[in-house]
């Protein structure tokens, strides 16, 4: 139980070779370089920002395999509610079974089964009458007892667990595993019920076994039929015990396993770092800003004048065909001064130097632009044909600079 909650519960801290640094990759040493330009210098991390990356295959992959796996759960689930109604009720049954346990018996059920736990439902063969009563008894001692350990409240666990972890081989392991003890502690507690030997006991599951076929999907995973491939694992088990010996089921013995299993998880959910402090992003490094306001040219730095200018009329660049024919591609970033007007009255390549920041949003270095000499000479070009609302600064239009990326992109 404890492993089942363990795969839905989260690191408590997320280790520093799965954090969202190392899954955004490349992403983590980009920057922003100034306001209305797009967050990287990097050509190569800019055109594959519209492509689909590993991650986002394998989270498809992930979210098409729940909706597979959801989609048998719900087809099962209605093929359970046909078969109860199809399901003819018995009466007369023992004394001592649950609250709110029902008990059926339809035609085309190899095995007794049992399933939902608010109301919890049994389910026998048709052919139930004629087995032998120490067959009936412990058979369904062994479904009651499912009921009694609370069972089936961990299917809903079991079935979230599965779905979210279903391409982990680790998973499947641990539900066996859950299944197989599952089945033996009935095992144990049933024979003890019936007064029954283990040998007397196997010899019964063993008889039951051989009258049954290969159960139909809907008794797949429930009831006796569940246990069908663990049966030589139930028998050896059995075959391996003494005949007063049971699984341990003292309060001190269970409650020492929880603890263990509890001090187990924590070392599983602990961050792998031993840095203090870690942001689960990378953080957009500062603007780099200018010591003066406005240059002796009265021109203002972006971040100095009250209304931004506003792009009106964006020209798209000209292709070099020499650059074409070579296959250069990238992200061409062009600084432009922004007249009173609006008009663009000066387009030079951005060259400055810009912070580089980790993942804890610390500065480790400047970098400089990776820049494209054949291509900047169109962008230049087209920057000088945009148009821009002016800026303004205490309610008049003023000069500014500000950069303006241009992507070039092979088609």
């Amino acid at each position: 139980v404890l492993g089942l909650i363990k795969t839905l519960i989260p690191p408590i801290m997320p280790a520093v070779f799965i954090s969202s640094a190392a899954i955004v990759g490349k992403l983590s040493t980009t920057i922003s370089i100034e306001p209305f330009q797009t967050p990287s210098i990097d050509a190569s991390v800019m055109n594959s920002s519209t492509q689909l990356h590993i991650p986002g295959i394998l989270f498809l992959v992930w979210l098409l395999g729940i909706l597979v796996l959801s989609a048998f759960i719900v087809r099962a689930s209605f093929q359970l509610r046909k078969l109860l109604r199809q399901a003819r009720p018995v009466n007369k049954m023992p004394g001592n079974l649950p609250a709110r346990t029902s008990v059926f018996i339809h035609p085309s059920v190899k095995s007794p089964m049992v399933f939902s736990f608010l109301s919890p439902k049994i389910i026998l063969p048709p052919d139930w009458e004629t087995h032998s009563e120490k067959m009936k008894q412990s058979l369904l001692a062994h479904e009651i007892n499912h009921i009694r350990n609370g069972d089936l409240y961990l299917n809903p666990l079991k079935i979230l667990s599965l779905m979210l972890h279903f391409f982990n081989p680790l998973q499947w392991v641990l539900l066996h595993y859950f299944e197989l003890f599952t089945e033996m502690a009935c095992d144990d507690v049933t024979i003890k019920q019936t007064d029954l030997s283990r040998n007397e006991y196997n010899t019964l599951i063993v008889q039951a076994a051989e009258a049954i076929t290969l159960p139909a999907y809907v008794n797949r995973g429930w009831g006796f039929s569940r246990a069908f491939k663990l049966l030589k694992q139930r028998i050896n088990y059995q075959l391996t015990q003494r005949e007063d010996r049971t699984m341990k089921s003292t309060k001190f013995f269970r409650l020492s396993v929880f603890l263990f299993l509890v001090l187990l998880m924590l070392p599983l959910s602990y961050r792998c770092s031993t840095e203090q402090n870690e942001n689960h992003a990378p953080q957009a490094a500062p603007t780099e800003v200018t010591n003066s306001v406005v240059d002796a040219n009265g021109v203002y730095a972006y971040w100095a004048v009250d209304k931004k200018p506003q792009m009106l009329k964006k020209v798209q660049p000209e292709y070099p065909e020499e650059a074409r024919r070579e296959g250069i591609q990238g992200l061409v970033v062009v600084t432009v001064t922004i007249g009173e007007n609006g008009k663009v009255i000066h387009a030079e390549p951005f060259v400055k130097e810009v912070p580089v920041i980790d993942p804890d949003g610390n500065v480790i270095g400047k970098r400089a632009p990776k820049r494209y000499p054949e291509l900047e000479p169109a962008a230049i070009a087209a920057a000088l044909k945009c148009k821009f609302k002016p800026a303004e600064k205490d309610g008049h239009p003023v000069k500014v600079k500000m950069n303006v990326p241009f992507r070039f992109r092979l088609r």
